[in-house]
């Protein structure tokens, strides 16, 4: 964690808990959140800003929200997140290569091409193959995503109830103010969404992605849907997806078209 990054409400930063740990080193280490599953609202209580994507921005969408939290809160999530890692490649499918450690988006981006110039190049008329990509603007992917759905998720997943009340104590449940013009607005209270610049929130937005690899996966078991190999023989691949960047892969028929809408759609619905 940088020393100067956003100290956040309390105006600590994050180079007071490593350079005077000397005075609140049991509260540190003891940090009851771990063991009673409950995060004090002072923490969890953040600001937003808005951060300028390029030069002379015109339009709200041309900011990226960005949650300026507390340096205790991001050391609570980043506990979680640690404690998370070893088990992200198990938990999110080898299609989705953001917010995974130990893989590189450079791998996506290899068969992608390659994906590509196969559909380019195919010499069989009779089979259209077609790729379909979808842009899911970070900021509005992070902002929509529904709580429950996410819970939901966690659930199915095969998280403990104990782990589920830790992650939701760490979601902007309680106050949120805006930082506009060095002005501080009105506090207010989220109901769905996940911060920008917590660290918590890139792998429970990988691990919302796993709904749409599983409804994707099913349709192409049950034989719906029908991926592009890079090789004769070799698997089929039918989705790639780099971080909020998604590439589609299929057969240009009806049965596939229809099977990736429907997951496209149900997984819009219930996602947010």
């Amino acid at each position: 964690m940088s020393d100067y990054k956003s100290p956040g409400l309390d105006g600590f930063p994050a180079e007071f808990y490593k350079k005077k740990l000397g005075y609140c080193q049991e509260g540190c280490y003891s940090l009851k959140f771990l063991n009673s599953g409950h995060l004090l609202k002072e923490i969890n209580n953040t600001f937003i800003t808005l951060i300028p994507k390029f030069d002379n921005p015109s339009n709200m969408v041309d900011y990226r929200p960005i949650s300026l939290c507390n340096a205790i809160y991001k050391i609570a999530s980043k506990v979680l997140v640690n404690r998370l890692k070893p088990f992200m490649n198990s938990l999110v499918s080898p299609f989705q290569n953001g917010f995974v450690h130990g893989r590189g988006i450079q791998d996506n981006i290899i068969m992608a091409q390659e994906l590509t110039h196969i559909i380019r190049t195919s010499k069989c008329k009779k089979i259209g193959l077609v790729v379909i990509k979808i842009d899911m603007s970070k900021a509005k992917a992070f902002d929509r995503i529904k709580w429950d759905f996410l819970f939901k998720l966690l659930k199915t997943t095969g998280f403990s109830g104990y782990w589920v009340k830790l992650i939701k104590e760490c979601l902007p449940l309680s106050c949120t103010r805006l930082l506009l013009m060095d002005k501080f607005w009105k506090p207010s209270s989220l109901s769905y969404g996940l911060r920008q610049g917590a660290p918590l929130s890139p792998i429970l937005f990988a691990l919302c992605t796993e709904a749409l690899s599983s409804s994707l996966q099913f349709h192409q078991d049950q034989g719906n849907l029908k991926g592009i190999g890079l090789a004769r023989n070799g698997p089929k691949l039918f989705h790639l997806l780099f971080v909020d960047d998604s590439y589609f892969f299929m057969h240009l028929d009806n049965k596939s078209l229809d099977s990736f809408c429907s997951s496209l759609n149900f997984f819009c619905a219930d996602s947010g």
